[in-house]
């Protein structure tokens, strides 16, 4: 079944705004990770890991509070958030060391609901809880955050200071999500991009700075992906797996360009659209399968689709010409697979690795089991070949991707457990 198109794609003056805006991103620094998925957002670093004939050395441990969110690491600071007593607490730790810098708990009601944790070292109990799970997006001094309920923080870096907020329910009309929002903040040039899931503002842009709306656009209802900044035929967009499908909007005023039909599964899709060239290549579990399209200026259409690959919420990554990702349902035994984006075609599947995240350095796959395990493995089509494991987080519930920066990798689960752990190979 052939994708349904929409198509308004303009040219001209909105591509100039919009190469105009790219110009202006601020570089982040080589080695920082600094907002969901990293420095490009595919879930991939440049840098080259070692991985030690031991394991690699744990360099610190904290406890951040009930969650998903991944670290961001920038400037020598890493940030996530947590459930802490009840709120919802932004982190700002020394990535080196692990020592506190500050932390911000977002105001408002404590969360009421049952306790998540019994006495340490049981650990956490409701993989469902109402936790957080956006993972903040760091851009020169702001970071930015949004909580389980929808309320965006744009916060000094430094000092952990509030410097502006809005409320996808009281500004939008948003609705309380059953899973909570996850979506995480996109920086483009001076706008910052949120998915809310409303009629009229499926998608909003404010000024990074003053938190002032620039535009909103879009009808389709939320999912869990986060937005994407993408080039296509030299038009820059605003990518957006949502509840129903992709959607691609002009970056500088909102208005839709293109969109393709994609049944959600459940709630919502989650897992980020892997983009190559004019291609994209979407999936999701529970029966609804893969699909790759094919852009053009005329927008998008179905090269085709399967259901033999079936992300839940782990994101795949591209490395060369190979997608390397994680199928099924994260609670029914996935698999960590390699397949051909172009075809479909699965190069080799390793069940016993019961993966639920990955990121890659350089030729190296960096999974993330669900019950603590980091695996290093090479990026090759030629079949699975393990570099080395280590019980990272030993118990607990592991959803949450791994973050890299500096030779150090980031590891945390759902409890609240965060590890820092020594790839650097010195």
């Amino acid at each position: 079944m052939p994708a349904t198109i929409t198509t308004e794609i303009q040219r001209g003056v909105y591509a100039c705004i919009a190469v105009m805006l790219f110009a202006a991103v601020p570089l982040a620094r080589a080695a920082d990770w600094p907002q969901w998925r990293g420095p490009a957002r595919n879930g991939i670093s440049a840098e080259q890991v070692a991985w030690p004939a031991g394991g690699p050395k744990q360099v610190w441990k904290a406890d951040v509070g009930e969650g998903y969110s991944s670290v961001s690491v920038s400037q020598g600071r890493a940030y996530t958030m947590g459930l802490v007593e009840g709120q919802e607490t932004v982190w700002c730790l020394d990535a080196k060391t692990g020592a506190v810098i500050w932390k911000y708990a977002y105001p408002g009601p404590r969360t009421t609901d049952t306790p998540r944790r019994k006495a340490r070292p049981s650990g956490f109990q409701d993989p469902y809880a109402d936790v957080p799970n956006s993972t903040p997006t760091v851009d020169g001094k702001l970071v930015y955050t949004v909580s389980r309920q929808g309320n965006l923080a744009a916060l000094d870096a430094e000092k952990g200071t509030l410097i502006w907020s809005a409320d996808y329910m009281k500004d939008f009309g948003s609705k309380k999500l059953r899973w909570g929002h996850a979506g995480s903040p996109l920086i483009e040039g001076e706008l910052l991009f949120v998915n809310v899931g409303v009629e009229g503002a499926s998608v909003v842009a404010f000024n990074k700075a003053t938190g002032k709306v620039v535009w909103k656009s879009g009808y389709d209802a939320i999912g869990f992906a986060s937005p994407l900044a993408v080039t296509f035929g030299g038009q820059r967009t605003v990518t957006m797996f949502s509840a129903t499908g992709l959607f691609a909007y002009n970056l500088a005023d909102g208005k839709m360009l293109w969109n393709a039909e994609w049944a959600s599964h459940h709630d919502g899709n989650a897992g980020d659209p892997i983009i190559f060239g004019d291609k994209v290549f979407i999936s999701s579990t529970y029966g609804v399968g893969c699909c790759l399209l094919k852009v053009t200026d005329k927008g998008a259409t179905e090269v085709y689709r399967n259901k033999k690959f079936q992300s839940h919420f782990p994101s795949p990554v591209l490395i060369g010409d190979m997608l390397y990702g994680i199928t099924g349902h994260i609670n029914a035994k996935p698999v960590l697979v390699c397949l051909d984006p172009n075809t479909g075609d699965f190069k080799w599947e390793k069940p016993e690795v019961a993966a639920s995240g990955l990121i890659a350095a350089g030729n190296t796959l960096l999974v993330q089991s669900a019950k603590g395990a980091l695996v290093a493995v090479e990026a090759t089509p030629a079949g699975y070949k393990e570099i080395g494991s280590a019980p990272a987080l030993p118990g607990g519930v592991c959803w949450t991707p791994p973050s890299l920066a500096e030779g150090r990798i980031y590891c945390r689960n759902a409890e609240g457990d965060v590890v820092c752990l020594d790839l650097s190979g010195k």
